[in-house]
């Protein structure tokens, strides 16, 4: 019988670790990890000809609104990137045309090397991020393997001018920054009286993600609101404190909508705060 004991409690230490680790791996996205700048070295190849980007120091250089096609190689490839902006202004930057049966990922670092923005979208989505940038600046994109890969199939990234020539001034409903369903909109709240607005119109379908703003600075408090074409105040989220804050309604295709963040207390110039629809 105490052997009998002994055997069901080492099956079940076996047990506990694999399931820890399966609990481990799928929160594995919600977690930053920091990219090592140097000891990170892949192949990759654009056109025929291949390259090297074994990190920040040897990023290869893409030209703003051209794309760059690449591939992930090996399981949890980092490919590194680097642009330069002749003007300061609103850019977005793409990962488009992810293989079918992965998941890649996009990250935005400023020239210090600090991230700045990102965007995670699950499986093959698109991955699309608008920021204000300065010129003169390197900025580094990242792609990364969150899932799968395919050494045959391509992607493409490519930073470009927005059409709207920048995020600010956007402080009423008239100056609204247009922004897509799928873009990752990261921009700042300068002073206690500021607000922003973003305009969404024209989707090609109907819609009920929820839309979220997050990565709200500490010591603040911004609010969210969602207005109609005549802007009527539809919903609205004010939680307490920097919690994120979340509006679940039902976008029409041919609707036009008013995004409103505003700040109810504080502000931080320097730190901006993360807005999208959560697909």
């Amino acid at each position: 019988m105490r052997k009998f004991i002994s055997g069901i409690l080492v099956l079940c230490m076996l047990i506990l670790p694999i399931t820890s680790f399966a609990v481990e791996k799928e929160e594995a996205k919600k977690e930053f990890v920091q990219l090592d700048p140097i000891n990170i070295e892949k192949q990759s190849s654009n056109g025929g000809v291949n390259v090297t980007s074994s990190g920040f120091n040897t990023a290869i250089e893409i030209k703003e609104g051209e794309r760059y096609f690449d591939t992930i190689d090996v399981s949890r490839d980092t490919k590194y990137y680097k642009v330069e902006f002749p003007k300061n202004g609103a850019v977005e930057f793409w990962l488009n045309s992810i293989p079918k049966g992965t998941d890649y990922d996009l990250d935005i670092y400023n020239e210090n090397r600090k991230r700045v923005a990102y965007s995670e979208r699950n499986h093959n989505d698109t991955e699309s991020i608008i920021m204000n940038v300065e010129s003169r600046q390197w900025y580094y994109l990242t792609v990364h393997a969150f899932d799968g890969y395919d050494s045959n199939d391509t992607y493409y990234v490519r930073a470009e001018y927005c059409s709207d020539s920048t995020l600010e001034p956007n402080e009423t409903y008239k100056d609204a920054f247009r922004m897509g369903d799928i873009d990752v909109v990261h921009d700042t709240i300068s002073s206690s009286s500021d607000e922003d607005w973003y305009r969404v119109s024209n989707m090609a379908y109907n819609f009920s993600h929820p839309l979220i703003l997050e990565d709200i600075p500490e010591g603040t408090d911004y609010d969210l609101e969602v207005y109609d074409e005549s802007r009527n105040l539809i919903d609205s989220s004010r939680r307490g404190g920097n919690k994120s804050e979340r509006i679940d309604f039902e976008y029409k295709s041919r609707g036009v909508y008013y995004i409103r963040v505003y700040s109810f207390s504080g502000s931080d110039r320097s730190k901006p705060y993360r807005l999208y629809f959560d697909y």
